[in-house]
């Protein structure tokens, strides 16, 4: 029954929206000035308002109690002002939080719920109290709050502040136990159907520190109200988003206590937890509750226990305090966040401060209710939680509620909705490195209700620190729910304006990624959920997928042809297999593309489009996106679009052909009239090159595709040829600018020029350079240990310029065979010229010092270890050994490295349990830093060391400990570096192979070898030419005489002498002159 002004409810049930027709309820106010009054909230931004209280308190008597009319069938309306200026209309019935009997206690204390008629997704709830009007307007990125201006000082004056806009300072934490939840199949939501055709109801027990009920004003009633504007809020999100809802006892005004003296609370958190289920217990009696709660004014910390709904004992398990315990951090980022802890919520976050929660499905802080937002400094994805619960919560929630222990207890309430019905898509599609990608879901709703959506990561990967994932970490936040059935990864807005976004990463590396939506149907009483699956697989073999045309600001005249290009980065391969693309066209920026330009084209790189003649604007993109598949970009820049004028446009995307002489190049061209004009054209070439001759059609309707054909391509040297194709029709032309790739032959001749043929004592990462060749587009690279190339160390093709710095180390001290052979598209692959040299010997020295262990127990935030290094050498490798010693938390010390010259580098961060460690550094090592790392095991550093390479070596090089706590030491490291070593007057090497001689050199019919003193018998002695080939083979012994070499052509050779076992004993080379 309502018991606020009888003589107001008669006059609006009398007249209608009297209120809101005779004087606005909501009139826009300036900003109050009141010395002395405490505000009630403190947001960024907001709208002051001054609220008709009379005529509020009227229509609100007026609605419609949800056991008659629940809010989405209610007919009875009220407008709420939005903080951006507008107002929006609700459809409204009373909803209430008290049962019946403490409602009758407390008269002046209401509830409603609306349902959003200007949005149909949107659900408010509206209290009014003692404290004065209070509102709480779910709707995704749009939650808005409407708040008395002043704390416990109702004149009528509020504000209307978006969530986002309101960020406590306060901080939180919640000391809820480690474990797992209920242990239902992660199929158990899936199997369920979903939720929604029943609306749970449990009995709510929420008792209260004085210091809490002094804060709300120091009566019972000031705290009741209090209490039902913060469960009022928890129960938007819980019947949404699990179809549950929470009733206050008959008896709850009996735990709310008003002395902080004399209340039954003291201590630490989990003290007053527990003194909680003490007094709910004594006092209103175990079987009269089902969940139980203290509320508290304290510095910020809550503390529930898990699963603890309808147990005997344990139901009472929960706490939450704040400072400032009012307002949308202290109901839906700490009240909400507890409770959800006791119907079987865990935390979500993946990285916080170096910790992790028992589901850390969510990057750094994570986002959603069982989070920590705000809570983890520098690893904080949002300063607040959006007010929803992640899908993993709800995957161990609603089973708890629906098929656990959380159902024995419940009561359950028909609601005459069911869930909707979603998919997420296939599974099974592989994706590009680093390419951004979209996924669409597809659900229907029974009862027409309005959706939302909310797509989630769901990888329980290592916790790994915010954009710094290793394995199947999660890459992505969570974001606001979103009545768009479509989630783009990283969000749009990044891709727009090309920046990263913290809390989303692109995959960069082959793994698997989950995903989840959840659907919402936001119906007015007890709300409908489900969700769907789907996995994507992120492959190294592609990617990134990248559009590579208008990049920057260009203009196109509508009506024309213009070319869109991107690179394919093997996407049209396996396992990928996009062997098509779609292209659409944005008009506003980027962030929709409702034009679809060109459908299922090949994915190849390029696409010629016809912009329609019909677009004009300052604010087009372009999106490239596979068909089949869920990847896609999207240009860097605005394109503009001029209006287009009359006449003819033509275009292609074989701009370039390629052709061998004698050969011939050919041009597909599309030809199309502009803003419908009519007519014929004709076609003509200029500027051909040589003797080259065209052949086309030379007289051509509108719309055609014409085709050019170039011949009598000879005595032309390689290089590019450009001419141009004219089209004309009247007074209108167009031109199309081609080129000819021409290659006179296949590359002959490489000339090799670094290192120098058999020049010894060369880098073991050596520079490769050669001689520019005219008709080499690209060049192949091989290199050996063997001179006839048997066995190939290292090979590399389509090398653009006429260098290369080996990426691979070679074997010190050995005898290195190089070939290069050059390539164009248009002749194929011209011949190998090879050659050899000799690389230098490498020695590795260990360096100590002596002033270790080194205190890590010092109050500076870290400890330098120095080694110096007396030799004046180049550095070839850098290893770092045996590092041992012990601080706690492990997690706590990051090892860094530095050399003389610099720069400094990160070895390991990993955030590990324990205390000692002992490992080792080597670039070599064929696994990274695990956790923990205290088995003297070798391991990659994060940041490499190779950084040395090349530097000088002498001078003070620094191991730097950076700690968070003063304990422990640092026992022990040592510091290995190899250098070359001098080159001597003797060409013999450290592997016993020595340097033959052969004279007379240059030679022209016989040589002469002189073989090593001592060389055992069956040795055999080889003569190849630079290519490898064996020319000359015969058994090496002492004395047999000369070599006859007439036969062979003039030019440089290589002798080699191998032993009876096969090894290598000696080396050589000779020329051969006429």
């Amino acid at each position: 029954m309502h018991r606020f002004l009888p003589f107001l409810s008669f006059l609006a049930l009398s007249s209608g929206l009297f209120a809101q027709n005779a004087e606005p309820l909501w009139q826009d106010a300036g900003e109050p000035n009141r010395p002395g009054i405490e505000r009630a909230i403190s947001p960024k931004s907001y709208r002051v308002l001054q609220l008709h209280t009379a005529a509020m308190l009227a229509l609100l008597d007026g609605a419609p109690d949800e056991s008659v009319a629940n809010a989405s069938q209610s007919t009875y309306t009220l407008e709420l002002p939005r903080p951006d200026g507008r107002m929006e209309t609700f459809r409204l019935c009373e909803s209430p939080v008290m049962a019946p009997g403490l409602a009758q206690k407390f008269p002046g204390i209401k509830t409603y719920l609306g349902k959003g008629v200007d949005n149909p997704t949107a659900l408010a709830r509206i209290d009014y109290t003692p404290h004065g009007f209070h509102g709480m307007v779910l709707a995704g990125e749009d939650t808005y709050f409407i708040d008395p201006f002043f704390h416990l000082h109702n004149e009528g004056v509020y504000q209307s502040y978006f969530k986002r806009d309101y960020e406590t300072e306060e901080k939180f934490e919640c000391l809820v136990e480690n474990g797992s939840a209920n242990g239902q199949s992660p199929e158990s939501l899936h199997t369920l159907g979903g939720v929604g055709e029943e609306l749970r109801t449990y009995r709510l027990a929420v008792s209260t520190t004085g210091e809490y009920a002094q804060f709300h004003g120091g009566t019972v009633e000031g705290a009741m109200a209090a209490i039902v504007s913060t469960m009022h809020r928890v129960n938007g999100v819980y019947e949404r988003d699990m179809s549950v809802r929470m009733i206050l006892i008959d008896s709850n005004h009996q735990v709310v206590f008003l002395n902080p003296s004399s209340d039954p609370f003291s201590g630490s958190e989990t003290s007053k937890r527990n003194q909680n289920q003490t007094t709910l217990d004594q006092i209103i009696g175990s079987a009269n509750y089902d969940v139980g709660h203290v509320f508290d004014r304290a510095g910020g910390g809550g503390i529930a226990s898990l699963e603890t709904v309808c147990r005997s004992g344990e139901k009472g398990l929960g706490y939450t305090g704040l400072a400032s315990p009012t307002g949308d951090p202290f109901d839906i980022d700490f009240v909400a966040h507890e409770l959800g802890h006791q119907y079987g919520g865990l935390h979500t976050f993946n990285y916080c401060d170096g910790s992790q929660g028992d589901q850390p499905y969510e990057p750094g802080s994570a986002t959603t209710i069982m989070g920590y937002a705000g809570l983890c400094g520098s690893s904080n994805t949002a300063n607040s939680s959006n007010d929803h619960f992640h899908v993993g919560n709800l995957d161990d929630m609603i089973p708890f509620t629906a098929l656990s222990v959380g159902n024995s207890c419940a009561e359950k309430i028909p609601t005459d909705n069911t869930p909707p019905v979603v998919e997420a898509g296939p599974s099974g599609l592989f994706i590009p490195l680093s390419t951004p990608f979209e996924l669409t879901a597809s659900a229907v709703d029974m009862e027409g209700d309005s959706l939302t959506y909310s797509w989630e990561q769901f990888d329980l990967g290592p916790s790994t620190p915010v954009n710094q994932p290793q394995g199947n970490a999660p890459l992505f936040r969570s974001f606001a729910l979103s009545t768009n059935p479509t989630r783009v990864f990283p969000r749009i807005q990044n891709i727009i304006n090309n920046t990263s976004s913290f809390g989303e990463r692109l995959p960069d590396y082959a793994r698997n990624m989950n995903f989840r939506v959840t659907v919402r149907d936001n119906f007015g009483f007890g709300g409908g959920v489900t969700w769907d699956g789907r996995s994507l697989g992120v492959t190294n073999q592609a990617g990134p997928f990248r559009v590579l045309s208008q990049n920057q600001p260009t203009t196109w005249e509508a009506g024309t042809f213009q070319v869109v290009s991107w690179d394919v980065a093997n996407t049209g391969q396996a396992p990928v297999n996009a062997s098509m693309v779609n292209l659409y066209l944005s008009a506003d920026g980027g962030f929709t593309y409702p034009l679809l330009l060109e459908d299922s084209l090949p994915n190849n790189g390029q696409a010629l489009i016809l912009v329609p003649d019909t677009l004009q604007g300052a604010q087009f993109r372009v999106k490239v996106k596979a068909v089949g598949n869920v990847f896609f970009d999207i240009n860097n820049s605005n394109i503009t679009i001029e209006p287009a004028s009359a006449g003819i446009t033509a275009g292609t995307v074989q701009t370039n052909q390629v052709a061998c002489a004698g050969g011939v190049a050919e041009y597909e061209l599309s030809l199309a009239p502009i803003a419908g004009f009519e007519g014929e054209a004709s076609l003509s070439v200029e500027g051909l090159p040589g003797n080259a001759e065209a052949s086309f059609e030379s007289l051509l309707a509108l719309p055609s595709q014409p085709v050019i054909t170039i011949s009598g391509l000879t005595g032309l040297s390689s290089g590019n040829y450009p001419f141009q194709a004219i089209f004309t029709s009247g007074a209108f032309s167009d031109t199309v600018a081609l080129n000819i790739e021409f290659y006179a032959q296949a590359p002959q001749d490489i000339i090799l020029q670094a290192p120098a043929e058999g020049e010894p004592g060369v880098p073991i990462r050596p520079e490769l350079s050669w001689a520019p060749n005219p008709d080499a587009a690209s060049y192949e690279l091989e290199v050996s240990l063997d001179p006839d190339f048997s066995s190939i160390y290292y090979s590399q093709a389509g090398i653009a310029g006429t260098s290369l710095s080996l990426p691979a180390t070679l074997p010190d001290s050995t005898l290195v065979y190089w070939r290069v052979r050059g390539a164009n598209p248009g002749c194929g692959i011209g011949p190998y010229t090879a050659g050899f040299f000799e690389t230098e010997i490498i020695r590795c020295q260990v360096y100590t010092t002596e002033n270790l262990p080194a205190s890590l127990d010092t109050p500076s935030p870290f400890v330098i270890s120095r080694i110096a290094v007396e030799d004046d050498v180049l550095v070839r490798d850098v290893n770092i050994r045996n590092i041992r010693g012990n601080h706690f938390p492990l997690s706590g010390l990051n090892f860094r490295f530095g050399s003389p010259e610099g720069p400094v580098i990160d070895l390991v961060t990993e955030d590990c349990q324990g205390n000692a460690f002992n490992f080792n550094l080597d670039d070599q090592a064929p696994f990274s830093v695990p956790c923990p790392f205290n088995n003297g095991g070798t391991y990659r550093p994060e940041e490499k060391l190779d950084v040395y390479n090349g530097q000088n070596a002498r001078g003070e090089w620094r191991l730097i400990l950076f700690k968070s706590a003063q304990n422990g030491a640092l026992d022990n490291w040592e510091l290995e570096i190899c250098f070359p070593a001098p080159l001597t007057g003797s060409k013999d090497n450290a592997t016993g192979v020595k340097a033959l001689k052969a004279f007379p050199n240059p030679a022209n019919g016989q040589l002469t070898v002189e073989l090593p003193q001592g060389l055992e018998p069956g040795a055999t002695l080889y003569i190849r030419n630079l290519a490898g080939q064996l020319l000359v083979q015969r058994e090496a012994r002492p004395g047999d005489g000369p070599i006859d070499i007439h036969h062979l052509p003039d030019g440089m050779y290589f002798l080699q002498l191998l032993s009876r076992e096969g090894q290598l004993a000696g080396s050589g080379k000779f020329v051969k002159t006429r």
